[in-house]
């Protein structure tokens, strides 16, 4: 379901922020591991969010995020990270 353009950063970030307790949950072991479609999701996700930032550096003209930008590893880190906390978890689809 897409969001109205005059909510959908309200309401995206209010989904963006459940994503982020439920990794938390993952991580603590108080979530169950996701599903294979989930994990996927949660992968694209938390890339999607480092290519968001990388945009608004880019935007703003700052060098904040230029070893991060230079380091074109940091996608593999990070979806191997939300790989690790998943299996981490306790089993259940």
């Amino acid at each position: 379901m897409s969001n109205m353009s005059y909510c959908r950063f309200q309401n995206t970030d209010m989904d963006l922020a459940d994503c982020q307790r439920a990794l938390k949950g993952l991580a603590n072991g108080e979530e169950t591991k996701l599903s294979r479609d989930e994990l996927a999701a949660a992968k694209r996700m938390a890339v999607r969010c480092l290519e968001i930032i990388e945009f608004l550096d880019e935007q703003s003209g700052g060098d904040i995020l230029m070893r991060l930008a230079e380091d074109r590893e940091t996608e593999d880190s990070i979806t191997d990270t939300v790989d690790d906390i998943n299996e981490n978890s306790e089993d259940g689809e």
